[in-house]
């Protein structure tokens, strides 16, 4: 989606835009709505069980999927401090390692 080298050591910083908010309230204003959108339709559109959310990030899109829509969710992460702040916030264990490993 854009021009531009991958650097891994962003990902890592604690002050990412996917980590920079430490309260869940904050978190929920900030993202929400749209992966409620995101959700609802879905569950609009397919009555698909699972989803896997790659670049899961922060881990609330899969928290929500799980709590509110019901769905069998999964998250991958490349990042350590992500997957860490995902387990910690949420209690979200996202995926780690090669996608292409992921069956």
């Amino acid at each position: 989606m854009a021009d531009l080298e991958f650097v891994h050591e962003q990902y890592e910083a604690s002050d990412y835009y996917t980590m920079i908010f430490q309260d869940k309230a904050e978190i929920e204003q900030e993202w929400g709505f749209r992966w409620r959108h995101i959700l609802k339709a879905l569950k609009r559109y397919t009555d698909a069980p699972r989803v896997l959310d790659v670049g899961a990030g922060n881990g609330y899109f899969v928290s929500l999927a799980r709590a509110e829509f019901g769905l069998q969710a999964d998250g991958f992460e490349i990042s350590d401090a992500e997957a860490e702040f995902a387990r910690k916030m949420f209690g979200v264990e996202l995926l780690r390692g090669e996608l292409a490993a992921l069956d």
